[in-house]
């Protein structure tokens, strides 16, 4: 009797150990996955962008013939929406302000909401964004850039005269 308590008290001690460091690996996976999602979607969706632009709260990404993408930022999440809408929980150190937009390498952010509902797209065209996430205590930076090309850049009307 002694010898079963024994042998089920070792079988128990180790399926605890195991449990838990299942459970802290497949956290850790889940985190980690969820970083790549938002890297791989970020990259993507400037690669297919026509037009990007600065918005009060994010940006909202351009596609030909789809409708946009758009990303919002906030302290402990990033939500992009289209048709479907996937949450991202991660925590940005510096908030909405920690998240820069550039456009010509001069920055964009912070935009007013008369700048960033101005009816001139071209206003809030910007080609590279920055922020950094914090993940288990390290900081993680982000930084994507735009080329466009230049029959887009040449369409701009922001200096044409009639």
């Amino acid at each position: 009797m002694l010898v079963a308590a024994i042998v089920i008290g070792i079988a128990y001690t180790a399926f605890t150990v195991v449990s838990q460091s299942y459970l802290q690996f497949k956290a850790k996976n889940e985190g980690i996955a969820e970083l790549a999602t938002l890297d791989h979607l970020f990259k993507r969706d400037f690669e297919q962008a026509e037009r990007i632009q600065d918005t009060t709260n994010g940006i909202a990404i351009y596609k030909k013939n789809q409708i946009p993408v758009v990303y919002q930022i906030n302290l402990q999440t990033i939500i992009r929406s289209q048709i479907s809408t996937d949450t991202f929980k991660v925590k940005l150190p510096g908030g909405i302000s920690g998240f820069q937009t550039f456009f010509e390498g001069k920055s964009k952010s912070n935009q007013t909401e008369e700048n960033a509902s101005s009816t001139n797209a071209e206003n809030n065209r910007i080609d590279e964004v920055s922020f950094s996430i914090s993940y288990q205590d390290q900081h993680i930076p982000y930084h994507y850039t735009k080329t466009y090309s230049s029959a887009s850049l040449i369409e701009r009307s922001t200096h044409a005269l009639y």
